[in-house]
């Protein structure tokens, strides 16, 4: 029998994909993943590296995490969407052991 886990990956993922990529990639991918790795990152050059933080170092880290976190979340959608359309097919199949 397919696990409650599965399940509810595959309604939570239908809610998601229903909002479309782009939103997914803006909250997840640039605010997400990009904003809140860039403050970490600076807070910790800032209080422990003892780096200083200038305007176009700062604009330089916010960009690049940003920038990576497009690619991130464009990975994780297509991962999920893998993991539902597999799910997808075997709740279509009826084969419930999944």
């Amino acid at each position: 029998m397919a696990s409650l886990g599965k399940i509810n990956l595959f309604y939570e993922w239908e809610n998601v994909r229903d909002r479309g990529i782009y939103e997914f990639v803006l909250l997840y991918g640039v605010v997400g993943f990009g904003l809140v790795t860039s403050i970490a990152v600076l807070a910790y050059n800032a209080n422990f590296s003892g780096h200083t933080l200038t305007a176009t170092y700062v604009v330089n880290v916010l960009f690049s995490f940003m920038i990576i976190g497009i690619f991130w979340a464009m990975f994780v959608w297509w991962i999920n969407e893998k993991r539902y359309q597999k799910l997808k097919k075997l709740t279509q199949s009826g084969d419930v052991n999944a």
